[in-house]
């Protein structure tokens, strides 16, 4: 290891601090995390209401969270270019705004295949996040405290499961032809 090297590696394990201080960024990249993990489930509790609304059968309304894996896993596998133009934390913003956007264009869409295209680009911004999620989380902590982050970024994911029953109990309260 050539000196220069040395000095860069100390340098960095001495700046990096204790895992509590660390927490103000790690609450706000969960919550980066739960609302692009929110935008990718929360048209599940409102399948039935999307389907009756379009006149869509199961088929058709499944298919948009099929769009939007496939979105995904398309960004998963092109994040690293994205990240190498940018860096991780740029990475990490335009995943954000373009969530939104995208969000926004299946909203504003007029016809069927507008949606879908939407939903592509849902799970392509979405796709965008997690790589550099991960690479800002690990880089904020020491390395003796790198198990610790993780599971706090993964806790995020019982949220959106719990506004998910949240739906489906409002959707089945009164009306007992509902989906329940």
């Amino acid at each position: 290891m050539t000196e220069s090297q040395v000095s860069h590696v100390s340098k960095t394990e001495t700046t990096q601090d204790p895992f509590s201080s660390c927490m103000g960024p790690l609450l706000v990249l969960t919550g980066i995390f739960f609302l692009n993990f929110l935008s990718r489930i929360a048209l599940s509790p409102l399948l039935p209401t999307i389907e009756k609304d379009l006149s869509l059968g199961h088929g058709e309304a499944g298919s948009f969270f099929l769009l939007i894996s496939l979105g995904y896993f398309a960004m998963l596998l092109a994040s690293s270019i994205v990240s190498s133009q940018l860096n991780h934390r740029k990475t990490i913003l335009l995943s954000s705004v373009l969530v939104g956007c995208a969000l926004l264009f299946v909203s504003i869409s007029r016809d069927l295949w507008g949606i879908r295209l939407g939903f592509v680009l849902v799970g392509m911004a979405a796709g965008l996040y997690l790589p550099s999620g991960i690479v800002t989380l690990t880089a904020l902590v020491r390395s003796q405290d790198l198990g610790k982050p993780l599971p706090c970024m993964n806790s995020r994911l019982t949220l959106p499961m719990f506004w998910h029953l949240f739906w489906l109990r409002l959707s089945c309260d009164g009306d007992p032809g509902g989906p329940c």
